[in-house]
């Protein structure tokens, strides 16, 4: 080969040689170096939460705002999440309705101890001609007279009333509140029909709060259909002016005779100042007995009152 030709071979192999000599450099640069600047932006961040208080930081992919349960980032997480408040939404209504009664739309409560009901007539229970006659004025929203007619009426009953001992007579005493006059003006339309007794121990079996709210429509109506009245008399019954007179009446009556609260009981007439419990009642009831003519062979029976009168059958009670 001559000169030039071989100086120029030369040349070419040192050529060949130099770019992969920088190849391999570049590829070892490359791979000591960061793939990308949003790596290097991300390696950052993460150093950054790691040193902030509490450690973590906000979840990934936030602008700052709190963090995000991971829970709730998921489809499952957010219907469970409802369902939960809507459980407790539920539960927090459910509790309600058993405190305020059945007039807040709750189960409409029966009474635990019924009276038997063919002893009633108007808006009495018992023998008419029985020895004793014991009035009871009530108020429909007072928590003494719930605990009077729950606790404690059941037993007189059982005891005195079935026996042909005792007649009981309800009077209306009104006045913790409006409602109370409705519940009054509820319970006398259905004695209208027969069904007082019945009507009055559902009102105490679903008494709420005084001013509650619970004495409204529609207990008013949920009691007319377990008692079994005809509504549409008992509508039209509610609309007449003249059961509300007659209810204010009374407790202007009660009023006269020196009655202050309720429950307030009369025996023979006389004004009972004991307390309002079983033995102590039982007892002063034992007493008018033994002072009273012997009840009448017919104990027990009662010819009930025309369907129309809500009167009581019992003498208006004397003041003492």
């Amino acid at each position: 080969m001559r000169g030039p030709d071989r100086a120029s071979a030369i040349a070419s192999i040192v050529r060949g040689r130099v770019p992969a000599a920088a190849s391999r450099k570049e590829s070892t640069l490359s791979a000591n170096r960061p793939t990308s600047n949003s790596a290097a932006r991300r390696e950052r961040r993460a150093a950054e939460r790691s040193r902030r208080p509490g450690g973590g930081g906000q979840a990934s992919g936030g602008s700052g705002g709190p963090s995000i349960p991971g829970v709730l980032r998921s489809p499952l997480g957010l219907i469970t999440a409802a369902v939960v408040v809507l459980a407790a939404v539920g539960l927090v209504f459910v509790l309600v309705g058993n405190v305020v009664g059945g007039g807040q739309g709750g189960a409409l409560v029966a009474p635990a101890d019924p009276a038997p009901l063919n002893l009633a007539h108007g808006r009495s229970i018992g023998n008419a001609s029985a020895p004793v006659k014991l009035d009871e004025w009530e108020d429909f929203q007072c928590p003494y007279c719930d605990n009077y007619s729950v606790n404690v009426e059941p037993h007189l009953i059982s005891q005195y009333v079935t026996t042909g001992q005792v007649e009981i007579t309800y009077h209306d005493f009104t006045f913790i509140g409006p409602a109370s006059f409705d519940a009054s003006v509820a319970a006398r339309c259905a004695g209208n029909q027969g069904q007082f007794w019945a009507y009055m121990e559902y009102l105490f079996a679903n008494q709420g709060p005084e001013n509650g709210g619970w004495a409204n429509r529609s207990l008013f109506d949920r009691i007319a259909n377990a008692v079994g009245v005809n509504q549409a008399t008992f509508d039209q019954c509610l609309s007449d002016p003249s059961i509300l007179a007659a209810v204010k009446a009374e407790t202007a009556q009660g009023q006269n005779l020196g009655i202050q609260g309720t429950p307030t009981l009369f025996i023979n007439g006389k004004q009972y100042t004991g307390s309002i419990d079983l033995n102590s009642i039982s007892s002063a009831l034992d007493a008018a007995l033994r002072s009273a003519p012997s009840a009448s062979p017919s104990a027990g029976a009662s010819s009930p009152a025309a369907p129309g009168s809500s009167a009581p059958s019992s003498p208006v009670p004397s003041a003492s």
